[in-house]
C-alpha cells in the first residue's frame, strides 16, 4: 500500500497527512522548546527524572507500545481497537512513530550513565526508526517500479498456477507446430488439461479474435523444418517455465532472450513467425512474474526486521521502566 499515492489529488494527500504532520510537529517542537527553556532558566541540562523528562519518556514509551500492538491487530482482542481502515492506521503509525523521536531526545538528552541496558535500548530504538523510514521509502519506490516494469502484474499467489498454464499452452503450441515427435525427442502427448480442447482451439483459430493469447498462434497443421524449435523448447523454454527455475535461466535476461529468439527466427520457416512471437511473449510474461516476485520480496523483507526490532524494543523498554522504579 502506498502511503503517499502519487495518483491521488494534492487535496487528498493534504487532507490525509497535513493534520498528522502539523499535530506531531507542534507537539515535538513544544517539547523541545520547553526542554531548551528549562535548560536556560535553571542553567542545568534537565535530567530524565525531571517532570518534563518523565512526561516525555512516559509518552514516548506509551506510543511505542501502542504502535507495536498494531502488529497484533488481527487477534480478536485487538480487532475493536484497530477497526479502522488500514491506510488510516498506517498514517498514524508513521507519524506517531516519528513523534517519539523528539520525545525520546527530551527524555534521554542527559544520560549520565550508559549502562548496557541503556546502550542496547538506544541502539534498538535507532534501528526501529531507521527500518521504519526505510520501509516508507520502499513502499513508495517498489509499487511504482512494478507499474513501470511489470505491466502484466497479477496476484502473487496466482503466479505458480498462471505460469503452469502458460507452460501447458506453450507446450501445446510447440506440439501443434512441430508434431509430437519420436519418443525421447520431446513431449509425445498433449497435456491432459488441454487434450480435450485441442480440436476446439484449432477450429476457433480459424476465426481471428475468438482465441486470445498464446493459443491464437496455433497453426492449422504442422510446419516442416521446425525441429530446432522442438529442441529449444525442450532444453530452454520448458525448464524456464517451471517453478523455481526462472532466475537460473538465460531467458531471465531480456537481452539474451532477444538474442535467442532472433537466432531461432533465422533457423525456422517464415510460417513459424507467429509461433515464435507467441513463445517469446510467454517467456517475457514469465520474466515479469519473476521480477514481480523479486520486487515483492524486497518490499516485504524489511517488515520482518522492523517487527523483530520493535518487539525487542518493547522488551528493553519494559526492562528500562522496571530498573527505573528499582533504582530511582
Amino acid at each position: 500500500m502506498l502511503l503517499f499515492d502519487p495518483s491521488s489529488k494534492k487535496r487528498t494527500l493534504a487532507r490525509e497527512h497535513v493534520p498528522w504532520l502539523v499535530s506531531c510537529l507542534v507537539v515535538g517542537l513544544l517539547a523541545l522548546i520547553a526542554y531548551g527553556l528549562q535548560w536556560v532558566v535553571s542553567g542545568v541540562q534537565p535530567p530524565a527524572s525531571s517532570p518534563l523528562g518523565l512526561v516525555s519518556g512516559v509518552t514516548a514509551g506509551a506510543l511505542m507500545i501502542y504502535l507495536f500492538l498494531y502488529a497484533l491487530r488481527k487477534l480478536p482482542v485487538f480487532r475493536e481497537v484497530f477497526r479502522y481502515k488500514t491506510n488510516f492506521w498506517l498514517r498514524m503509525h508513521v507519524w506517531l512513530g516519528l513523534l517519539t523521536v523528539p520525545l525520546a531526545l527530551v527524555h534521554g538528552g542527559r544520560i549520565t550513565h550508559w549502562g548496557w541496558l541503556t546502550f542496547f535500548l538506544v541502539l534498538v530504538y535507532v534501528g526501529v526508526i531507521v527500518s521504519g523510514v526505510w520501509g516508507i521509502i520502499r513502499q513508495q519506490y517498489v509499487p511504482t517500479r512494478l507499474l513501470e516494469e511489470v505491466p502484466d502484474e497479477t496476484i502473487r499467489s496466482e503466479i505458480p498456477h498462471l505460469t503452469e498454464r502458460l507452460r501447458q499452452e506453450a507446450e501445446l503450441l510447440v506440439l501443434a507446430t512441430c508434431g509430437p515427435g519420436e519418443p525421447g525427442t520431446g513431449p509425445a502427448v498433449v497435456p491432459p488439461s488441454l487434450k480435450d480442447h485441442r480440436d476446439l482451439i484449432r477450429n476457433a483459430a480459424r476465426h481471428p479474435g475468438k482465441v486470445a493469447g498464446v493459443l491464437a498462434a496455433l497453426p492449422l497443421q504442422e510446419i516442416e523444418g521446425c525441429e530446432p524449435l522442438r529442441s529449444y523448447f525442450r532444453d530452454v523454454i520448458d525448464p524456464y517455465l517451471r517453478p523455481n527455475s526462472a532466475g537460473r535461466s538465460r531467458l531471465f535476461l531480456r537481452a539474451r532472450m532477444d538474442q535467442d529468439f532472433d537466432d531461432l527466427r533465422g533457423r525456422l520457416p517464415d510460417e513459424a513467425e507467429d509461433v515464435i512471437d507467441a513463445l517469446r511473449s510467454v517467456c517475457e510474461q514469465r520474466r515479469q512474474f519473476e521480477e514481480q516476485e523479486a520486487l515483492h520480496n524486497k518490499l516485504h523483507r524489511w517488515v520482518s526486521v522492523h517487527l523483530v526490532l520493535s518487539a525487542l524494543l518493547v522488551v528493553l523498554l519494559v526492562s528500562h521502566v522496571a530498573s527505573a522504579f528499582i533504582y530511582w
